[in-house]
């Protein structure tokens, strides 16, 4: 499976906790902001209350539209180029602001399991107060 997940709103949808103690993996699922089956070739996108999922025409681009800031995460090219990191390391992009929120880019995480998952987090710092 593959995707990408809001993990602000699944925390307020969800009891979080089995996530933090390692009982239950966070993986894409169907309702995340986009879900690819690879065995059933079944894909799905859905907007949360954090983000607008936009498509570009002809589908050659998938964007996340930032709701309260208006910024938009070109998901394109996501883990093209760069080094690997060792396990737990963390890879920086250049960063940006906008409007109070400070965007530190993608971020590869390795994680040491027996699936060979590679995690991909999009770092947004919000402001004490958003707009």
């Amino acid at each position: 499976m593959s995707g990408h997940i809001d993990v602000a709103h699944r925390q307020r949808t969800e009891n979080f906790l089995p996530y933090l103690t390692g009982e239950k993996r966070l993986v894409p699922k169907s309702g995340d902001l986009t879900f690819y089956n690879w065995a059933r070739g079944r894909a799905e996108l859905q907007s949360t209350p954090n983000f607008e999922v936009l498509v570009a025409p002809r589908g050659s681009r998938l964007l996340l539209r930032h709701r309260a800031s208006g910024a938009e995460v070109d998901t394109t090219g996501i883990g093209e180029g760069g080094k690997e990191e060792e396990e737990g390391e963390e890879a920086v992009q250049p960063t940006a602001s906008s409007g109070g929120f400070h965007f530190s880019g993608w971020r590869k995480i390795k994680i040491a399991d027996d699936f060979g998952t590679v995690v991909f987090v999009y770092d947004i710092r919000f402001p004490k107060a958003i707009p």
